[in-house]
């Protein structure tokens, strides 16, 4: 496990290209199995243009672009639209991504979580999976979540 961190707002999918080159050339990791960025929206594109519709599509574009190229998944994250925080998990769909659609556009796979007080207070969480490129769509799946150690188990599990 590598863990990189950079200053709010800094970095491009180059400068992450740069640094996996760097753990390449000093013998640490030839391939990453799984590229984790937190998180996009905070991301700049290769080439800015100050617009963050633009900017935004860009950067994940430029994400997908680097985990095609080295052949390893990319996950990162974004958030939903404020105005929408009270939609249901049901109704909840890519079309209340905040900024950018582009950024769905782009994206193989797009999860959304959610949950209600209640869930929150009994430690459960839903997951919807809103797009799958390949696959199904709008399925649902709650899984039990401990807070403080922020571990995710199925439901058929006990957190630890």
């Amino acid at each position: 496990l590598f863990i990189k961190e950079y200053p709010y707002g800094s970095i491009t999918a180059r400068d992450i290209r740069q640094y996996l080159y760097q753990l390449d050339l000093y013998g640490y990791c030839k391939k990453p199995g799984l590229l984790i960025v937190d998180y996009l929206d905070i991301m700049n594109p290769v080439n800015a243009t100050k617009n963050t519709y633009e900017d935004q599509g860009t950067t994940g574009g430029n994400l997908r672009a680097l985990g095609q190229e080295g052949d390893f998944p990319v996950v990162t994250a974004s958030q939903f639209s404020k105005q929408n925080l009270t939609v249901s998990i049901e109704d909840l769909s890519e079309f209340y991504i905040a900024d950018s659609f582009k950024k769905v556009m782009v994206a193989d796979t797009l999860i959304g979580m959610a949950s209600t007080p209640e869930q929150r207070a009994e430690g459960k969480m839903n997951y919807k999976l809103m797009k799958s490129r390949n696959g199904k769509k709008d399925e649902i799946i709650t899984l039990n979540v401990d807070y403080p150690k922020l571990l995710i188990t199925d439901i058929f599990r006990k957190p630890r």
